[in-house]
């Protein structure tokens, strides 16, 4: 398979046995025969000879009467369909065109889940004599390529303007259908019996393309449910059972923007951050950090690590139509978050979780440990109190009390094992600005825009 090394196969425990690899490889080189008739008996001989040397075990398949009942337009191979529409046979995007136009037929040997699998190898080996060197690479390349094809199908069919979802929301706007790395799409739905407020429905991605990582987020979201109000609350999911279905979480909707958002304000008017605001969003951080490692106080709380706290991470929203004061801090999107249990349990490294934001990850790499909350806690402060990149790449730090600075570099010290922990943080924290606006040394700043 040309390029298969360009395309994502993140580890699953999909192979092909060789029982498997002999029917496709006799699928494929009779589909060869039948494109092509020319030199069948001596090819048809040759081929069954090194058949047999190939997998003495395994008794010879016969698919040539399949082949006289598949239409024409199912044997179309793939090498001669990207040259004649002069596209890039090692390109994911050309598999995706590819299997959009021609309709895979499904084969009773086909691996659960994946229909057509027979089908798509031999459209693409036909003819090349690949198969002895058909590893795993390239097998995992193969399940990956189907399994963004049959998800694209769902999402295809998910539901648009006014369709209800789960049999209980009604989707009213489409924010974006972009797809990241786990998220297939962000709609704006509300209730469609008793229509109320507004929610945010967050579309998954499908347990084959990322096993486990969607029923963890919905998972870890549920138990935060209701816990702290400075983490954005979960009201629905659904959690499928078929591997390529697609998945989604029902959340608060934040009327604020990102802490990205408005901070870019600040940087492209080249205008300080309110150091009140900055604090703000230091002691919301911290309520819902303290949360996630301790949760209500009891004994038998999993922690849960977070990984992955940036400035898009962070929500904004205002309760009320009042705007003087400073908009709720709220910690969202926990798609890289993972508790301790099932840290310890799978022995779980930073390659085996999901990937985090490269800007985020602390110099001992985003463990699953409360001192990688704690860094990109102090990290995000730290930003906010930065300057837009000067032409040399620095950050310029603003005029701010020596006493946020150090509170900030206390987080984000190198060292993990002497990062502070989030409850005696938030203590300090809380106490140094109280401290600081009974002494008048800061003040209520309007933010800007508002």
């Amino acid at each position: 398979m040309a390029s298969s090394t360009s395309i994502p196969c993140p580890a699953s425990t999909f192979m092909l046995s060789h029982a498997q690899l002999a029917a496709m490889e006799e699928w494929a080189f009779l589909t060869h025969l039948h494109l092509h008739r020319s030199s069948r008996p001596q090819s048809q001989q040759s081929f069954l000879q090194a058949r047999q040397h190939r997998y003495p075990s395994i008794p010879a398949y016969n698919f040539q009467a399949t082949l006289s009942t598949i239409p024409p337009s199912s044997l179309v191979l793939f090498p001669a369909w990207c040259k004649a529409h002069s596209l890039d046979s090692g390109k994911h995007t050309s598999y995706a065109q590819y299997l959009s136009e021609v309709n895979l037929l499904p084969y009773e040997g086909d691996p659960a889940d994946y229909p057509g699998l027979y089908h798509f190898v031999c459209m693409i080996h036909c003819g090349t004599n690949r198969f002895e060197g058909f590893e795993r690479k390239d097998q995992m390349s193969v399940r990956w390529i189907l399994n963004c094809f049959y998800e694209s199908r769902y999402l295809a069919d998910f539901g648009g303007l006014g369709d209800v979802v789960g049999g209980r929301w009604s989707i009213v706007a489409t924010l974006t259908n972009d797809s990241g790395d786990c998220n297939r799409g962000i709609h704006k739905v509300h209730e469609y019996a008793t229509p109320g407020p507004v929610r945010l429905m967050k579309v998954l991605a499908s347990e084959a393309l990322w096993p486990g990582h969607s029923a963890r987020e919905i998972g870890i979201l549920a138990t935060l449910r209701g816990g702290c109000a400075n983490i954005v609350q979960s009201f629905d999911s659904y959690t499928p059972s078929g591997r390529h279905d697609l998945p989604w979480l029902i959340m608060e909707m934040c009327n604020a923007q990102s802490l990205w958002n408005r901070a870019k304000k600040y940087w492209k008017a080249e205008e300080d951050v309110p150091e009140l605001f900055i604090w703000h969003v230091f002691i919301s951080l911290l309520e819902a950090v303290k949360y996630c490692h301790y949760g209500p106080g009891e004994e038998d709380w999993d922690p849960i690590y977070h990984r992955d706290i940036t400035l898009s991470n962070v929500l904004l929203h205002y309760p009320t139509d009042d705007k003087t004061g400073y908009p709720d801090v709220k910690l969202a999107d926990f798609g890289c978050a993972v508790t301790r249990s099932e840290a310890t349990a799978k022995q779980l490294k930073i390659a085996d979780m999901p990937e985090v934001c490269p800007s985020a990850i602390p110099p001992e790499g985003a463990l699953a440990a409360k001192a990688t909350d704690m860094y990109q806690v102090g990290a995000i402060v730290k930003e906010l109190m930065e300057k837009e990149r000067n032409s040399h790449g620095r950050a310029l730090v603003r005029t701010y009390s020596k006493t946020l600075q150090y509170l900030a570099d206390c987080c984000t010290i190198l060292l993990a094992a002497k990062r502070p922990d989030a409850a005696s943080m938030l203590r300090i924290v809380r106490t140094n600005r109280d401290d600081l606006l009974a002494a008048g040394s800061v003040r209520h700043e309007r933010l800007r825009g508002e």
